[in-house]
């Protein structure tokens, strides 16, 4: 979805044991003798290998484990990552969505992109071979959503955004999902000044015509420094709450409307990350969720901490370089940036 631009710049294998006979020896110890004059037991049928599932709470929900089915139409990808279909509804709405779940005691988030050149999520596949990727943040003629990698801010969240663009402007830090410096994750709100600081904000900031975020405004506010981040928003699930900051972060997202999402979350309790992407719109029989919804179905993932991603016509999913997820459109359309498992 399109916005405004910015001032600036396993399967889990159980292994199996066979019984051993031990035989005696009679005479010269050199000869092991077996007794034939007692009828032996043929040995006995290897058991089929008992495939554990990794998330069991997941499957409880309804959403099948797809990894194995998904690895053998498209090459292989890390034990640390699933990949699980939802049921036939969700929120009692007809879906079809997956999700893609890492154990991040194991696995990477990396986003993708940079501040000025759109590509598509293919594009980003090829370059960086992870074996998910999903659209991430907003974008127009460059990307308006913050990306953070290795330390470095690559791109700001949006700065300020207008109805008009002559007399109402808002300055709104926007919902942002962080890796921060310690290796811990966090889920806020983010603006950079004019000067290059960046602030994070425990809460939204009031929508206030002209008015622009501080290192006291709105309250709690901290110097912003993280490790990897991605910006999107609004913010779904903070501290085990929903949230739907949309009107808050003027977020033109149709956020009553069924429309394609995608989104990111953590399962604190599980050290789970999470990648979502559900269809709709042109696609048959099913037409996406609003954000209350998508906020719903992460928290009963268990992710207490979530962010809502571009989505619309800008959603898609990735299995090794392969659509899962298809944009509705019909093709991808070039983003600011992308969030990927490794």
């Amino acid at each position: 979805m399109k916005l405004n631009r910015i001032l600036f710049i396993p399967a889990t294998c159980l292994a199996l044991s066979m019984a051993t006979v031990s035989c005696d020896s009679e005479g010269d110890d050199n000869i092991q003798w077996w007794d034939w004059s007692t009828t032996q037991e043929d040995p006995a049928e290897p058991e089929e290998p008992v495939v554990t599932e990794d998330n069991p709470e997941i499957v409880a929900l309804g959403w099948t484990n797809e990894t194995l089915a998904l690895e053998a139409a498209y090459g292989n990808i890390p034990d640390y990552i699933q990949v699980y279909k939802s049921p036939a509804t969700l929120c009692d709405k007809d879906a079809y969505a997956y999700i893609a779940v890492a154990d991040f005691a194991q696995a990477t988030l990396d986003v993708l992109g940079d501040a000025e050149n759109l590509v598509t999520p293919s594009d980003r596949y090829d370059e960086s071979l992870a074996p998910i990727v999903v659209n991430g943040g907003y974008f127009y003629q460059s990307s308006l959503s913050l990306i953070v990698r290795d330390g470095e801010l690559i791109c700001p969240n949006n700065q300020v955004d207008s109805p008009d663009w002559t007399e109402t402007f808002y300055y709104t830090p926007r919902g942002t999902f962080s890796i921060l410096n310690d290796g811990s994750i966090e889920v806020s709100w983010v603006y950079t000044l004019l000067s290059g600081v960046s602030y994070s904000y425990p809460t939204s900031m009031p929508l206030e015509k002209d008015v622009v975020p501080s290192a006291s405004y709105p309250e709690g506010g901290k110097e912003y420094s993280a490790q990897t981040a991605i910006g999107g928003g609004p913010v779904l699930t903070k501290g085990g709450s929903i949230i739907n900051s949309w009107e808050d972060e003027y977020l033109n997202v149709n956020p009553t409307d069924n429309r394609p999402r995608t989104a990111i979350g953590y399962n604190p309790t599980a050290n789970r990350l999470v990648l979502f992407a559900c269809a709709g719109d042109n696609t048959e029989g099913v037409r996406g969720l609003t954000l209350e919804n998508t906020a719903s179905v992460l928290l009963a993932l268990g992710c207490t901490e979530s962010i809502n991603l571009d989505g619309g016509g800008s959603t898609v999913m990735l299995f090794n370089g392969n659509e899962i997820i298809k944009p509705s459109g019909g093709t991808q359309r070039t983003v600011g940036s992308c969030a990927a498992f490794k």
